[in-house]
């Protein structure tokens, strides 16, 4: 997808809301514009302003201000290099914002809630993204915002996949399906009500977030909700834009044949197994949950009419045998 340019300091809100907005979520073609930390801010340290501890980021971008995500190396250390973490702190906080100073409520908060997560945090981004969402919205962020930071950890977790294929990480794939369906359901959740109470103001955003949410709607399960989103930008794909007007069309067609699945770097990944696991599971906890009292009646309940039916064959084939004795004496 093509995105504008933006004068926004790399890793600022704004530059995240701008982001997100033209991102859209490429969760199809796996390829997003998004504006990345330049090489120069990267490769600094930054002080952390819980506890002065020197800080750098994950990794360092490549130059230039937009690039191409579209493998999992470049997507990881791109969306990881938009924040920072504190590694003893547990503090995150994207790249421009990091040094400003907190209130005494939030330090309070970071060293309470976060802190325990430090060194977690600093070693794995995902990890980082998630307290990251949770300061986000103790701190009252704007909605936009928390909704780019929700995006961007679905991102990283999706592109955790091509990870697996390496020895010892087959066994954590199940885990991985079901971080990327929680994430993704969050970022949803939490991008409906901002359409809903606060929409874009033009006509292309307004297509891009209708877009988004209606491919999130898929690839969380529901494709039948999906389907009139999907073709409603498919048809004013004009307005949407070539990259998210040929998408939407693409979906579109999955969602009217109820697929639910999404394919990255030449493997096909369906959510529907996973959904059929969470009822399967649902319903052996209700099972359980259930009093062994009512269980037992459960139980008399349903041999009721076995027992009805075996009493009324013995009573019709009494009957037929004290006919059969008067027929006899009679003779």
């Amino acid at each position: 997808m093509n995105a504008r340019q933006t004068t926004a300091k790399p890793g600022t809100a704004a530059t995240i809301r701008v982001a997100m907005a033209r991102c859209v979520l490429a969760l199809v073609a796996g390829a997003c514009l998004l504006a990345a930390p330049d090489a120069a801010a990267a490769g600094r340290t930054y002080t952390d302003p819980i506890d002065g501890t020197k800080v750098r980021p994950y990794d360092r971008p490549p130059r230039g201000s937009t690039r191409r995500y579209s493998d999992l190396e470049s997507a990881a250390r791109n969306y990881a290099g938009m924040i920072l973490v504190g590694p003893k702190s547990g503090y995150v906080a994207w790249v421009a914002d990091f040094e400003r100073p907190v209130s005494p409520e939030l330090r309070d908060f970071v060293l309470r809630e976060l802190k325990p997560h430090a060194r977690r945090s600093s070693q794995d981004a995902t990890v980082a993204y998630e307290v990251f969402n949770e300061l986000l919205h103790y701190r009252g962020a704007p909605d936009t915002e928390r909704v780019g930071a929700l995006l961007f950890h679905s991102y990283l977790l999706k592109r955790q996949r091509g990870q697996l294929e390496r020895p010892g990480q087959i066994r954590n794939a199940a885990r991985l399906e079901h971080d990327i369906l929680q994430a993704r359901r969050r970022a949803l959740s939490l991008l409906a009500q901002v359409a809903r109470d606060k929409p874009p103001k033009t006509r292309r955003a307004q297509l891009e977030w209708e877009y988004l949410i209606g491919e999130l709607l898929r690839l969380t399960g529901e494709p039948d909700k999906a389907l009139p989103l999907l073709r409603y930008v498919c048809e004013n794909r004009d307005d949407a834009g070539y990259s998210v007007g040929k998408l939407a069309c693409e979906m579109r067609d999955r969602a009217a044949r109820k697929e639910t699945w999404e394919d990255y770097r030449d493997a096909m990944y369906d959510v529907r197994p996973l959904l059929e696991a969470e009822r399967a599971a649902a319903a052996k906890a209700a099972d359980a949950a259930k009093p062994k009292g009512a269980a037992k009646d459960a139980a008399k309940d349903a041999a009721k009419p076995k027992a009805a039916a075996t009493k009324r064959a013995a009573a019709t084939e009494k009957a037929a045998a004290t006919k059969k004795a008067t027929a006899t004496r009679d003779r």
